[in-house]
């Protein structure tokens, strides 16, 4: 809200997770690149957490035993 009305930018309102938080970052379905919700949304968490067990074999363990040993099992509950 600015001076009492919805202020919005590029047509947008109440859009956070499209502000640019990393230069030239990951891809965003907006076509941007390095949005706050490419890091922090609970798609980019799961996916990170993808990440963490496909590389750090043996210590993603704990990740894929929340997951009930199912990697595509995990998901990011509100």
């Amino acid at each position: 809200m600015l001076n009492g009305q919805l202020y919005r930018a590029l047509g947008r309102g109440g859009e956070p997770g499209h502000y640019r938080v990393v230069p030239d970052g990951r891809l965003c379905g907006c076509g941007s690149r390095g949005c706050w919700e490419q890091y922090v949304s609970g798609n980019a968490l799961v996916a990170g957490g993808a990440r963490v067990r496909q590389a750090v074999t043996g210590r993603g363990r704990p990740l894929l035993q929340l997951a009930g040993a199912a990697p595509r099992a995990s998901t990011a509950r509100r």
